[in-house]
Formats: structure tokens, sequence, C-alpha cells
């Protein structure tokens, strides 16, 4: 008998390999009825002491989930709300994308979240393989110590806003899709400066528009392809530019960092004398691929050719944090229907299923 996969068999595999016998693992399932006094998302496998969250914000508001802890939210047909992270948390979604690469879901099923606002307060926190669907709104980061990674978001990023003296610091947002014109902003009034903000492995579909006074500590490894066509905008400070892919045609350029080498661009840029910045045309460096991330991979003779400074490829699938396909996480993902014959026996129920686990 063959069945389709349920999302309680990925939520076991992820907590069997969980490694932090301390920390713990809530489930998040927007079709689970929780109301938080009389429902626990029974009808999903929940109950009063280890329920089911049907809304990630519940989890969050939760007393029964504390620092330190996960939340894997699965994916669903239906997006979750949005959310504002004000305890320090990691949050796990499935990706985005899912139906055009291969291995990466059994579903075809996304985390996808309406993004209204929020954004994250706490420090010391990581979201992971969510994709944010609002294209009008600003998702802002007022945190320290956060990874931001393998997410979509069609709205801006907002990099860095902060609360008043506790000035934002040790910020990575890396291996995300970026596909709003104006993809990263920064607030104007800046009082307390933000320190070690690591920009890597992206691809950026729109502007960079970064207050002057920031210093990004590294900016690497990421291709900015933008969508529109004029009216777009590169503009931040650095300590390193490296390894980066871009297509400036039409663009204003303002980039200013003390280390610029080993980009590729697509009009050359004359303030950029290191002899490892080399042009290209566009057409001719990425692959033929009906994937919308895939399409951004680098085609042989870049791959092998061409390397970046630390001699991986340049752009977003090279470096040591290479983009993921379809912002999957590092979990096991079940990417094919479970298979049992249904009847258990003394020796047991045999049970398979295809599974790997995302770089």
């Amino acid at each position: 008998m063959k069945t389709t996969i349920i999302q309680l068999a990925i939520a076991a595999i992820f907590i069997l390999t969980c490694s932090n016998a301390e920390a713990k693992i809530w489930r998040v399932n927007n079709a689970a009825v929780y109301n938080g006094t009389t429902l626990f998302g029974e009808t999903h496998g929940g109950s009063a002491e280890y329920p089911v969250f049907a809304q990630i914000q519940q989890a969050i508001n939760s007393n029964l989930v504390e620092a330190g802890d996960t939340l894997h939210i699965e994916a669903s047909s239906n997006a979750y709300s949005y959310f504002t992270l004000n305890k320090s948390l990691v949050l796990i979604g499935a990706g985005y994308f899912i139906n055009e690469n291969p291995q990466v879901s059994a579903t075809g099923l996304a985390t996808r979240v309406e993004n209204p606002g929020g954004g994250v307060t706490a420090n010391n926190c990581s979201i992971i393989g969510i994709h944010f669907i609002s294209t009008n709104n600003t998702f802002s980061i007022q945190g320290g110590n956060l990874v931001i990674e393998r997410c979509y978001f069609a709205g801006p990023l907002s990099l860095p806003m902060y609360l008043t003296g506790n000035p934002v610091s040790n910020v990575i947002i890396r291996r995300c899709y970026l596909n709003n014109a104006e993809s990263i902003t920064s607030a104007s009034n800046q009082v307390f400066l933000p320190s070690d903000i690591i920009i890597s492995n992206n691809i950026i579909r729109g502007s960079i528009n970064i207050n002057p006074l920031i210093s990004i500590t590294s900016f690497a490894n990421n291709v900015l392809n933008p969508i529109a066509t004029s009216g777009v905008s590169y503009a931040l400070s650095c300590g390193s530019f490296r390894n980066n892919i871009l297509h400036n045609n039409n663009v204003t350029l303002n980039i200013v960092c003390s280390d610029i080498t080993h980009n590729i661009s697509t009009q050359a840029v004359a303030a950029w004398t290191d002899p490892t910045n080399t042009t290209a045309t566009l057409a001719n460096l990425f692959i033929t691929s009906t994937s919308t991330d895939g399409a951004f991979q680098l085609q042989s003779a870049y791959q092998n050719g061409n390397f970046g400074s630390d001699g991986t490829q340049r752009g977003a699938f090279g470096g040591a944090t290479p983009y993921s396909l379809s912002g999957v996480g590092p979990i096991p993902i079940i990417y094919s229907t479970l298979e049992t014959t249904g009847v258990a026996t003394p020796a047991g129920l045999n049970v398979t299923f295809s599974t790997r686990t995302a770089q």
C-alpha cells in the first residue's frame, strides 16, 4: 500500500537527528486546530504538553517554547501569518521553488509566510528555508548574532534597523533569493552603527542601498542580476567585495571597499584595477535551466576557470557556503512517497522512502 508523505514523519526524523538533548523542537502546521486552551493540534499529533501550533507567532509566544528551541514550520498549501521573532529561536521551513528542482520535496509544498511587516527583534536567532511572499512590505532586522539563510524574500530586506542603544552586530545573510526591485535597504537615521555584517552566496534581483556609514564586513559570492532594466543602484561600503557576479549595465554603481577582487561584471569598472576582476557577457555565464534559481548556476567554463579568491567558483554556488537550490534546510529531506505494506509482523513494519541531506 502506498501513502503520501506526512509532515509527522519529517518532524520525527528531524527530532531523531537533533544532537542537543536540552533544546526542544516544536511543530508548526497551519492545518492544525490549536487555540491554546482546549485544542492543541490533536488532529496532527499534538497534545497539551507537546502541541502542534497553527501559527508561527503562537509558538513564539508560548511559555512552552524557550530560548534555544527550534520551530519546524511544515510545508503547507496555505500561507502562514507574518511574525515578529522576539525570542532566541531557530526557525526552519521547507524552502521555495519546490516544484522546480529535483529531490527537494515529496509533497510539492513550500513554507510560505505572508509578510505585511514583521522581522527579528531578538538576538541569537536563525531563520532558514522560509518563503516570504508579500512584495510591498519590509522584513526588518533589529537583533544581533543572527543568521538569515536559504530564504526567499519577495519584499525588501531592511538591514539593519536596530534598537536604540543596542547596535546590531554579527548578522549573516546568505544563500537567499532576494526578488524585490529594492532588495536590501537600510535606515537613514542611524545613531549606533552596526558591525560584523556578512552578505554572501545570495541571488539578488534588485537594488542594494545601504547607508554608506555602515561598513559591511564581507560581500562575497553573490549574483546581482536585477529584474528592472533601469533605475537600479548598487550602493554599499565594505571591507571586502569578492567573487561576485554582477550585471551592471545601466546600473548606478557606488561600491566603496578596500578589497575588490575576483569579481565578474558585465561592464568594465574603471576603478577596479585589480586584474582578477574580469568582464563577461551575461548570456555566456549561466546554464540554461527551467529552475528559477538553478538558472544562476555557472556554465562549466566558468566553474572550472576564472576561480574566485578561495579557489572555488565565483558567484552564489561557490565559496564555503554554496547556495542551496530551493532553500532546503540542513535536515533530512524526504523526496519520494512513503511505501509500506501496511501490515506489521513480529519482525516489524517495513517502510521505504528516499531521503537526502542538503549541503
